[in-house]
């Protein structure tokens, strides 16, 4: 079975997956599972569509920068994996950063279930992501 999940409690449509004919085919080769997956995507697209319009607004700058990235990646990928790699470990260490102080300055100046609103979370989540973000 292949379904769609997020942090915020939603779950869509399950799809599913006939593992006896499918036997060792990887999913990507396998045309029923690929379209399943797809569908599984295009729920996911969906509802990430419903919570940006209900949550606080995602800032064009940062959007387009990270589509660009997003490609120049996906090329690095294809090139110079070790590269991407290397790419990966510094954005990870941008996004801890970044990440830590964005928790310690919300926390401060915000309640749990402001927080959670913005992102379209619960409170209980907030919290755990902010711990979970002053933790690193």
């Amino acid at each position: 079975m292949l379904r769609a999940v997020c942090v915020c409690g939603w779950s869509g449509t399950r799809c599913l997956l006939d593992r006896e004919r499918i036997g060792d085919t990887p999913l990507y080769e396998d045309e029923p599972a690929h379209e399943g997956a797809a569908r599984c995507r295009d729920d996911w697209d969906r509802h990430i569509e419903t919570v940006e319009e209900s949550t606080i607004a995602f800032p064009a700058e940062v959007d387009d920068l990270l589509a660009k990235l997003t490609v120049a990646l996906n090329r690095l990928v294809d090139d110079e994996p070790a590269g991407a790699l290397k790419t990966e470990s510094r954005l990870e260490i941008l996004a801890r950063s970044n990440g830590y102080d964005a928790a310690h300055i919300a926390g401060r100046s915000r309640e749990p279930e402001e927080v959670g609103a913005a992102l379209g979370i619960n409170a209980d989540q907030a919290e755990d992501l902010l711990a979970h973000n002053r933790s690193r």
